[in-house]
């Protein structure tokens, strides 16, 4: 198998995530006609950019030592193979690749990275990737949900937690079943999906996207994962015809952010919610729509990409302190998918 090209680009990253911990980001570009995957090394490395078999990657994935990048590729536009592809940080070259089927989704790896869970809209299914084999090694069909888009996986790699429209799929990673289905209120304003879910381990939260679709108000469901059942919903938008995007969780912090897109593709807010009280504390608004939505690894900040390129907040009072930084990296032309800060 011979590695993609890529082409190093000297874009100006400064000093601006300096502090954050950032060290890696990793974003995804579609422009329609051709697609590029950006692979930058903060807070002043260089910036891989390679260029994809002309369709950018749903999902995207760092190992915990920041050595390996996972990116997968679905066959959404129809004439592409789906593939998981395994990229080397160091150089940004492609080092392995896995075929698969679908058309993509989010991507998450066990704790022991040994396993990779990608959610499948096209097949309403999840599958489950053995990084060291390379190979599928199953396929679980999804019950009591449609048009998965979100996956996260508890600290014990036992369990996947997959959000679609309709609830959240609970998936038994080791015997490659489902076992549970949370039924939640509502669905999504942005092609009928939940997008977004994020695990609280110590507090056995989830926190998933949806949205009452009655007035387009964006919602996060807040679900009893040792229990299975929804605790409440919050509003996490500052109007209606919004809709929330992605969700990522401090983990040492009490903190949970929500990218939420306003229905004009172009403003949006970073939404923070207090995990003690349940409740919105802070709402950033901005003049850009947000898309994905991560913490730096000692979370002390959490980062967003946009059009512009990414963005962070530092983490304080409320859930931000001080303003917005940035921007820095990649500015993404249509679209930015996935985690992409380790």
């Amino acid at each position: 198998m011979q590695p993609r090209s890529a082409s190093i680009a000297h874009d100006a990253v400064g000093s601006l995530a300096r502090g954050t911990g950032a060290s890696l980001l990793f974003e995804a570009q579609d422009t329609g006609s051709n697609a590029y995957l950006y692979l930058a090394k903060l807070p002043h490395g260089p910036t891989y950019t390679l260029t994809t078999a002309a369709y950018a990657p749903v999902g995207v994935a760092f190992n915990r030592a920041g050595t390996t990048a996972y990116a997968w590729y679905g066959n959404y536009y129809g004439s592409f193979a789906a593939e998981l592809d395994v990229i080397n940080v160091s150089d940004g070259k492609l080092v392995g690749t896995m075929p698969a089927n679908g058309c993509g989704g989010s991507l998450a790896l066990t704790p022991d990275e040994t396993v990779a869970v990608a959610d499948d809209s096209c097949e309403n299914a999840v599958q489950l990737f053995s990084l060291p084999s390379l190979k599928i090694t199953a396929t679980v069909g999804l019950n009591g949900l449609n048009n998965p888009t979100g996956v996260a996986i508890d600290a014990f790699g036992k369990k996947a937690y997959v959000a679609g429209n309709g609830g959240i799929a609970i998936v038994d990673i080791r015997h490659a079943r489902q076992t549970g289905i949370v039924t939640l209120p509502g669905g999504s304003c942005w092609l009928g999906a939940i997008t977004g879910i994020a695990l609280v381990q110590r507090l056995s939260r989830a926190y998933a996207a949806t949205c009452d679709q009655s007035n387009e108000q964006p919602l996060v469901a807040v679900v009893d994962t040792r229990s299975q059942k929804l605790v409440k919903t919050i509003n996490v938008g500052n109007a209606a015809k919004e809709w929330p995007l992605a969700v990522a969780a401090a983990a040492l912090h009490h903190y949970v952010y929500v990218s939420v897109e306003n229905s004009d593709g172009i403003h949006g807010e970073l939404s923070a919610i207090d995990t003690r009280s349940d409740t919105v504390t802070k709402i950033k608004p901005l003049s850009w729509s947000p898309d994905a939505v991560a913490m730096s690894p000692n979370d002390t900040a959490v980062f967003a990409t946009s059009w512009r390129g990414a963005v962070w907040y530092s983490l304080g009072p409320g859930g931000f302190k001080g303003k917005e930084k940035g921007p820095i990296c990649c500015q993404t032309a249509v679209a930015a998918f996935g985690d992409f800060v380790h």
